[in-house]
């Protein structure tokens, strides 16, 4: 049996909870910040982050580098 994803977080929260995982893409090198994004960007994931904490869903932003 290989190791847990998610050792601290019982399996019960693990079903109840999705995680929600927006990837954007930037330039290599590029870190991760909200100064890296466009407003328009920052605005729409802002927006589409509380859309889906609303519905019961945690959200995670992770960086795709080109």
């Amino acid at each position: 049996m290989g190791p847990e994803l998610r050792p601290n977080d019982p399996p019960e929260d693990i079903l109840a909870t999705p995680t929600i995982v927006l990837a954007i893409r930037l330039k290599r090198g590029v870190p991760l910040t909200a100064d890296s994004l466009f407003a328009f960007s920052q605005v729409s994931l802002l927006q589409t982050a509380l859309a889906l904490q609303g519905m019961g869903a945690k959200v995670e932003v992770v960086p795709i580098w080109a």
